[in-house]
């Protein structure tokens, strides 16, 4: 349990390094426009809606936008477990995927529903939702790689 959390703890400090502290509060360059295509990181806090508290990092990797295609992979880091996303729709602003838990489905939640809106051009609002659509029960800020 203590290598989990110095692990967690490296973890969260190295991210803070990298994406904290960024000057540009306008989150990219002058010009740059918004594309969620490409790989997303942050660190959830997952409470609430019966699960267990948790703390881990996920990377999600965005390459494709077509409705009802395979637009991704998602990796819970800390929960060992990976999956694909689909692409829904976007709904006012809101990008929404279908997550599909391929490897290690016992540490994850089998199926559910990520709904994305952009906060600036390097950051995105990224909420689990369960399949049906209720929570959310996860909410996190994630940044581009």
């Amino acid at each position: 349990m203590t290598r989990n959390i110095l692990k967690l703890t490296v973890f969260l400090i190295t991210t803070f390094l990298i994406y904290g502290c960024d000057s540009d509060s306008g989150g990219g360059n002058p010009g740059e426009e918004f594309d969620l295509i490409g790989t997303w990181e942050g660190i959830v806090t997952q409470a609430g809606g019966g699960y267990p508290t948790l703390i881990f990092p996920i990377s999600m990797e965005i390459d494709s936008l077509q409705t009802g295609k395979r637009a991704g992979t998602i990796v819970y880091l800390q929960l060992n477990c990976s999956g694909t996303l689909t692409y829904d729709r976007n709904s006012s602003g809101v990008y929404v995927f279908y997550e599909q838990i391929d490897v290690n489905q016992g540490n994850c939640t089998e199926q559910g529903r990520i709904d994305i809106e952009e906060t600036n051009v390097r950051a995105i609002s990224w909420e689990w939702h369960e399949i049906d659509g209720s929570g959310p029960f996860v909410t996190v800020t994630l940044t581009k790689r």
